[in-house]
C-alpha cells in the first residue's frame, strides 16, 4: 500500500479493497502537525464515508484549527453518551438508581484469579 499524493497539500490516499463490494477504493489521510509533533490520520473513504481530496482538505484545515476533533476523541465522546443515555434510560424506565454502581465494584469477586507479572 503506496501513499499517493492528491493536488490539494498534505493530502494523500491509498487503494483498499472496498468493504461489502468488489473492487477498490481510496482511503483518504491527513498530514499536520500539532505542537511540534507530525500527526497523519485517516479520514475516510472514498465511497463509504463519500470522502473527496477537498473534503480531506476542508477537515485537515478544521483540525488544525481546532475546531474539529479527532476520531478517537469523537468515538470516546460518542461511548460516553451513550453510557449516559443507558443509564437515564434504566433510572427512568426500571428505577434502578446508579448509586449501586460503586458498590458493585467494591464487591468480592466470586472466583480468585491469580496474578503474576513475568
Amino acid at each position: 500500500m503506496r501513499r499517493e499524493k492528491t493536488t490539494y497539500p498534505s493530502v494523500f490516499y491509498r487503494s483498499a479493497t472496498r468493504k461489502g463490494k468488489f473492487g477498490e477504493e481510496r482511503i483518504y489521510y491527513i498530514v499536520f502537525k500539532q505542537g511540534c509533533k507530525v500527526i497523519e490520520e485517516k479520514v475516510g473513504r472514498q465511497f463509504a464515508d463519500k470522502m473527496t481530496p477537498a473534503k480531506a482538505s476542508g477537515i485537515r484545515a478544521e483540525r488544525i484549527e481546532g475546531k474539529r476533533d479527532s476520531r478517537k476523541q469523537q468515538r470516546e465522546a460518542a461511548l460516553i453518551a451513550k453510557e449516559e443515555e443507558t443509564s437515564r434510560i434504566l433510572s427512568v424506565n426500571f428505577g434502578i438508581s446508579t448509586n449501586w454502581l460503586p458498590l458493585k465494584e467494591k464487591a468480592k469477586p466470586r472466583m480468585k484469579t491469580v496474578t503474576t507479572c513475568i
